[in-house]
């Protein structure tokens, strides 16, 4: 389903919190996907998120368990911790800026999160306690 944008900026706390959704694109207007906003939507497949999403709140996309691919686009400089918990079939994520990343100040290796699976890896596993944040320099 699309989501219409109007003027939406967020998607909100819980929103679409264990809805019957397979597949979801965000509208260009959102920068922000919301705590919980789609956590437990067992179906969901497939998301599309825009160039303008900046936040990726905690648990947004936590135990979407037949998410398996996602792109995160270079305006997304926060990834909040947990996620994306418990999406176990989250196998190839694909950084579309991968340098700069961090989490508890420590540097998140650029090569790294070039490889999709070490990515979904650091993501669903690895770094999942922790949030992520990119330092945008006029990128």
């Amino acid at each position: 389903g699309l989501i219409d944008g109007g003027h939406t900026y967020k998607i909100g706390r819980e929103v679409f919190r264990s809805k019957n959704i397979v597949s979801v694109i965000i509208p260009e207007s959102v920068t922000e996907i919301g705590f919980e906003a789609f956590m437990s939507c067992d179906d969901l497949t497939s998301v599309r998120l825009s160039e303008n999403v900046k936040t990726i709140c905690s648990y947004a996309f936590g135990f979407c368990g037949n998410l398996q691919q996602l792109t995160i686009p270079e305006s997304v400089t926060v990834i909040e911790e947990y996620a994306f918990h418990a999406c176990d079939n989250l196998k190839n994520v694909k950084f579309l800026n991968f340098n700069g990343w961090k989490y508890s100040g420590t540097n998140i290796s650029a090569e790294d999160l070039k490889n999709p699976e070490t990515a979904a890896t650091y993501l669903t596993s690895t770094y999942r306690y922790y949030t992520w944040t990119r330092e945008n320099k006029g990128e």
